[in-house]
Parts: structure tokens; sequence; C-alpha cells
């Protein structure tokens, strides 16, 4: 079955089913945490936990106030704060009565230390309850009194984040369609910015500010991350000026102008970047610089398929991964879905550590090559790994002043 990229309901043909995503999803958490010998996880960093439970409460990246409990096998305890646990007890049957309200773990003084004591003994105890040790126990994020309540429990920790990463890193299809859905908002702003606003006498902050609206507009995510942009023009695109939101620098005739647009749907996240004229035509250094980084780019891309690694693409970017790292993450790969930078990575490193390209994963990649001043080109495709190999699903067309009729491979 093929699921159209429709993100409501319909009662003539099947679209999305978030109870399946929610099922698959919590299964993958549990066949990582089961494969690493892990009684349970406890979850604080929001990505983690709605991911696990399927359920949101303020969804704040900045206060340990929503978490979530994942035994290795059975119904996952959801910790909303006690505003929030309402309308989740409410909206959430899948949960059961696997709600409970959540401690404030940012307290100062002594109940500070309290707090955290009784949360984590509550936390083990539900892991306990549903028939495991609760001996080794995974976490993914912890302040220093929650450090110390742990150690006091005496468990064994392991890093609950390797195994969350692990679990998500191949995408269902019901995940996939969303990232599409995510992508497609994406464009709607980058096209709107690029196409149809962006002239000289607007400022940077201006342009961020409309396409940032249009994305909203068609739904996209606020908390967590969920709609952030970098836009910077003229002398600010070298060196590279990644001020998220721009700056109040007017656009001016003539300038390459930088957009890397991030911003999540349904908490799936999408992050790429294009580079286009504001006005005018481009003088042949930027022809020829936007150009140079296209092709270097999917010198990279063209690695992806199953059976090749990280590791290829890292080979394929030898001149832009120096060892000193001093280009990390102007020449970089990474991984999108509940986060938008998640694993696997493309870095210096995945030349000794590399990841295999399984399909459904689902990637970024990006490329910066700089000129001379006010010249330089940042591109940034987002894809998903297929059987044959990949997927563009970053569709926001390229500027034909710079690029002309360069045949981009959509997909191989």
């Amino acid at each position: 079955m093929t699921i159209p990229i429709n993100p409501g309901g319909a009662d003539w043909e099947a679209r999305i089913n978030y109870d399946r995503m929610r099922e698959e999803r919590l299964a993958k958490v549990q066949a990582a945490t089961a494969k690493h010998g892990v009684d349970g996880l406890l979850l604080f960093k929001p990505e983690n936990s709605r991911y696990a439970v399927g359920a949101i409460g303020m969804h704040l990246a900045w206060w340990i106030c929503e978490y979530a409990c994942v035994p290795q096998s059975g119904t996952p305890t959801f910790y909303p704060t006690g505003g929030d646990a309402p309308r989740n007890i409410a909206h959430c049957p899948y949960l059961k009565d696997h709600i409970v309200p959540s401690r404030n773990l940012e307290e100062i003084g002594p109940a500070r230390k309290e707090m955290a004591v009784l949360q984590i003994r509550d936390m083990i105890e539900v892991i306990k309850k549903a028939g495991f040790a609760g001996k080794k126990i995974g976490v993914d994020m912890m302040n220093f009194p929650m450090m110390e309540a742990l150690q006091k429990a005496d468990v064994t920790l392991v890093d609950a984040e390797t195994i969350m990463l692990e679990a998500r890193m191949v995408k269902t299809e019901d995940e996939i369609v969303l990232l599409k859905h995510a992508a497609a908002i994406n464009d709607a702003g980058l096209y709107h910015a690029i196409y149809k606003l962006d002239k000289p006498g607007l400022r940077e902050w201006d342009v961020h500010a409309e396409y940032m609206y249009i994305m909203r507009k068609h739904g996209c995510d606020v908390p967590n991350d969920g709609m952030r942009g970098i836009s910077a023009s003229g002398e600010r695109v070298n060196p590279y000026c990644r001020t998220v939101g721009g700056t109040d620098k007017i656009i001016r005739p003539g300038e390459l102008m930088v957009i890397d647009s991030h911003m999540s749907f349904m908490g799936y996240h999408v992050d790429y970047t294009r580079t286009f004229m504001t006005s005018g035509r481009p003088t042949q250094e930027m022809i020829d610089v936007n150009k140079r980084n296209l092709e270097y780019l999917y010198a990279g891309i063209e690695k992806v398929k199953p059976g090749n690694t990280t590791a290829d693409v890292a080979i394929a970017w030898d001149e832009g991964m120096p060892k000193d790292w001093s280009r990390f993450t102007l020449d970089f790969g990474h991984g999108i879905g509940a986060t938008g930078h998640e694993a696997p990575w493309v870095t210096e490193a995945s030349k000794e550590s590399p990841v295999e390209f399984v399909p459904g994963m689902a990637m970024a990649f990006e490329t910066y090559i700089p000129g001379g001043p006010a010249v330089a080109s940042r591109i940034e495709e987002n894809l998903v790994v297929t059987e044959t190999g990949y997927e563009i699903i970053s569709l926001c067309p390229h500027d034909p002043k710079l690029y002309g009729d360069y045949d981009i491979p959509m997909r191989t």
C-alpha cells in the first residue's frame, strides 16, 4: 500500500495511521531496549518521551517537567505536568491508566534533591511492576540531583540516548509520510521567500518572519525547535553568519542570500538550505562557486545506497573533512526525524566508525564553498534512503540564475 501525503484523515482512503505509528515506534524502542539487556528507560528529553509514549504536555526542551518511563515490555508511563495531565487522560486512551502528574525536577533548595529522589524511585518501581528487576536502567538526560538519586538507587546506568537513536534511525512508512509532508511545508515557506518575497529594501529578519509565517500557517510545530531558520545576505554569506532569525541588515541589489530553514510537523523535522540571488544578475564567480558546490554536494549524496556507508560520503567529501574538525557542520550529514540533527552522522569520524545505509533512513546532507568577499554557496538537501538508492524530499527549486539547467538526480 502507498500512503498518500495527507496528514488529515479521510473515510474514503487509507492515510497516515497514527495508532499504527505509535505502536510501531514503541515496538522499536522496546526491541532496542531488550537487545541491550536493559530493564527499562527513563526518558527526560522531550523528543524521546514523545516518540516512545505518543503524548505531549507543554513539550518544553528547557525544563525537566515532562518525561516517560518505558519498561522493556508493556505499557509505558507518561508524566506530564499536573496542568496537562487531565487533557492527556482524556485524549490518550492507549496509555490507559499510565498517566501520572510529574514532579518539577528543576526546584531549588532542599526540594531539588527530594524531588529527584522521589521521582527516580517511583519510575524504577514502574519498571519493577512491569516484571523486571529494575537494576539496569537507561537514562537519556539528567541534572546533578537526578544523577545523585540514581547513584543511591543502586542501579547500573546505561546510555538511553544510544538506544533511542538506534530505535529512531530507520523510519516506518507513516513516519516517512510525515517527513514528506513537513518537507512540503518547508518548500512552501522557502519558495515564498525566494521567488515571491525577497527583494532589496527588506531586512534579513523581515524575510525570516515571512517564511516562518507561511510555514506556521501550514501547521508546522512551534515547541522543541519546531520552527527555526538562518537568513544571511551579502557579506554575511562569507564568512557564513549563522544567526538564527537573521539580522537587521538590509538586503541590497545583486547580493547572494542563504536561507537555512529548519521546521517540524507532528514532531518530524526537516532541515534544508538554498542559496539564491536577491535581484539582478549574478557574477560569473557566483555562478561558478554555486555550481561547484552543487556538484560537490551530490558527489557525496550519490554514494547513498544500501550496502554503502557514511564513510563513503565522508571520503567523497574528503577535502571538506579535515582531521582538525575545522569545517565541522560546513560539510556535514545528519539524520532527520524526531529532531533535526540525529544519527546517522557524516563527519570526519565516519571514516573510522561508519554506519551502513538502510532503507527507511532519513537524512540531510549539506556543503559550503566560499569564494571571494560576499560570495559563497550553502546548499542542503533532505532525502530518504530507498531499496535502490535515495529519494530527495527537499523540492524547493534551486535558483536558475545560479545553477542554470543543471540536472539534479532526484532519486536513484
